[in-house]
């Protein structure tokens, strides 16, 4: 057992003492009411965004390992691997942690825990880096297919000390599957792990809304395949929140991509693409008589777009929530060489932050290797989806980014070897975008930046001990 689990256990009354002095808060907009009252303190020159706020004053949620689709259960345990001073960190039943952190953390605006996870091999071969994330009152996860020979898992985190109640609805092309919501209690300090399929069955096109009481939930939703026996790759992404424009850091333009879209506003309404990258903002054709009906769900083939976009922009005269699926070959499958297994990724919406930070490079090495993975890369990658240039402090490195571009940065530049710190003179939307080798071949992972804390990046990942081909 890991020192920090060996801590978590003594800590675990402290952490619920907390959660009842955080059910104060009861809701993301009550804390939200909180960001108001500093959000006009004076920013330092650094572009740091000085948060005044009480001690532990949150509570996130951090996955649990990758599921497997066949038992609802994360494959093996997680692994703390590395934290910041003043965090805690403890066990969910079910998968997953909560996370407690400080008014010091929040105020550097740096990652408070960082690791690696993954399967370097068998039917669920996967490299992710995931995020800990606020619990919210609505998660929206515009992802997944529930078809023959596809698996989705929802996953559902509650750090606090009170059960909450989930209201799940199901989209489809069409609307939603359901006439009424299922309802899901989330226990305590716990993950609950479903599959949409039990409700949502033979749906190519799905997306998830999650709505919840109390203080809310923390959401995931996990997508994978199988053809036959040939792996089709697993990845997942994070709740987001409805919005009329959703920015989307991490596309590469040499993997067959997709972008679902789903309408969650109560008209149909029309989508305009843009393609951001290094020659600047070009708008994406084939979409312009595209309508999604009320609480519908859109897919758009995106292979072709320009080799030089490192970002996509979609936007709704109605709210809506976006993600991309991307999916490469792999290496040739061990039963039937003459069929490769396919790399999948998810790319989740990207917020706007003007202050972030990423672990060292070297750090995020060392932990995919002591998985087995290898050959491991990372880039950051901004993008500008605003009107305005914005001026971006990226270790000792400053970017100017005009409207409409964006940049991707490879952390094994020299100077960028230490904990890297972002400072922005405006929003920007960013993603670490990582890779790693396995027997699968180079499996992907995109991380977008976060301002949950208040523009401070609260980011956490977990490692997952390998596990053999099943």
């Amino acid at each position: 057992m890991s020192s920090q689990k060996r801590e978590g256990s003594h800590l675990a009354l402290r952490v619920l003492t907390v959660a009842l002095i955080l059910g104060a808060l009861a809701s993301l907009a009550l804390w939200q009411s909180h960001i108001q009252s500093f959000a006009a303190a004076d920013r330092p020159q650094s572009g740091a965004l000085q948060v005044s706020v009480d001690q532990a004053t949150l509570t996130l949620a951090c996955p649990p390992g990758v599921i497997d689709p066949t038992t609802t259960e994360p494959v093996e345990d997680s692994e703390l691997t590395w934290a910041e001073d003043g965090s805690v960190l403890t066990p969910l039943d079910g998968g997953g942690y909560s996370l407690q952190v400080d008014s010091e953390t929040l105020e550097d605006g740096a990652l408070t825990e960082v690791a690696v996870a993954g399967e370097p091999q068998g039917d669920l071969a996967s490299f992710l880096i995931s995020s800990c994330v606020l619990p919210s009152m609505e998660s929206l996860l515009p992802a997944g297919s529930t078809v023959t020979g596809q698996d989705a898992v929802l996953v559902l985190s509650n750090p606090a000390a009170k059960a909450v109640v989930a209201q799940v609805e199901f989209l489809s092309p069409i609307g939603p599957v359901l006439d009424q919501a299922a309802s899901i209690t989330v226990p305590p300090l716990s993950t609950v792990s479903v599959l949409p399929a039990v409700w949502a069955p033979l749906e190519d096109r799905l997306a998830v809304r999650v709505s919840a009481d109390g203080a809310g939930v923390a959401a995931w939703l996990q997508s994978s395949g199988l053809d036959g026996e040939v792996p089709l790759g697993l990845s997942r992404i994070p709740g987001q929140q409805a919005a009329n424009t959703v920015t989307l850091v991490g596309f590469d333009p040499e993997s067959t991509s997709t972008l679902r879209i789903a309408n969650m506003g109560t008209q149909p309404t029309e989508i305009e693409v843009s393609a951001l990258g290094t020659t600047g903002r070009a708008r994406v054709g084939g979409t312009e008589e595209s309508v999604i009906e009320a609480h519908g769900v859109f897919d758009v083939d995106l292979t072709g777009v320009s080799v030089d976009t490192l970002a996509v922009q979609v936007t709704s005269d109605q709210p809506i929530a976006a993600a991309l699926k991307q999916v490469s070959p792999g290496e040739p499958f061990t039963e039937d060489p003459s069929q490769n297994v396919q790399i999948r990724s998810l790319v989740p919406a990207s917020q706007a932050v003007q202050s972030a930070a990423l672990p060292p490079r070297e750090r995020l090495q060392d932990m995919a290797g002591s998985l087995g993975f290898s050959d491991f890369e990372a880039a950051l990658v901004l993008a500008n989806p605003s009107e305005s240039s914005v001026s971006v402090q990226v270790g000792n490195r400053t970017v100017i980014l005009d409207p409409g571009f964006a940049v991707s940065i490879d952390l094994s530049e020299p100077g960028l070897d230490d904990l890297l710190v972002l400072n922005a003179d405006g929003p920007v939307s960013g993603a670490l975008v990582a890779s790693a080798s396995s027997s699968a071949g180079q499996l992907n992972s995109v991380a977008p930046l976060r301002d949950d804390a208040s523009n401070a990046l609260t980011q956490a990942v977990q490692v997952f001990p390998k596990r053999g081909s099943r």
